[in-house]
């Protein structure tokens, strides 16, 4: 699979940016796995883990599924 995820510091969460037709080439247990850790979000057309602060589980998933690390972006907000 081709694709790349990264890590959004204004969320703090993890976003997966692949093609559809990876998806589909996905096993049901990859789906599976996929669907549990991260959800899809229609606005941003890509793949947001469900955590924000322990991201080691989601970023397992992600390196498992051959995605490689883009780093990060954005900007990490604070609050006053």
């Amino acid at each position: 699979m081709t694709g790349t995820y990264t890590h959004n510091l204004e969320t703090g969460k993890l976003e997966l940016s692949f093609a559809k037709s990876d998806y589909q080439a996905l096993g049901e247990t990859d789906k599976s796995l996929l669907k549990r850790t991260f959800q899809w979000s229609g606005s941003r057309s890509c793949w947001v883990s469900r955590a924000s602060t322990n991201l080691y589980h989601p970023k397992q998933v992600a390196a498992g599924l051959g995605l490689t690390d883009a780093g990060e972006t954005g900007e990490r907000l604070t609050y006053a």
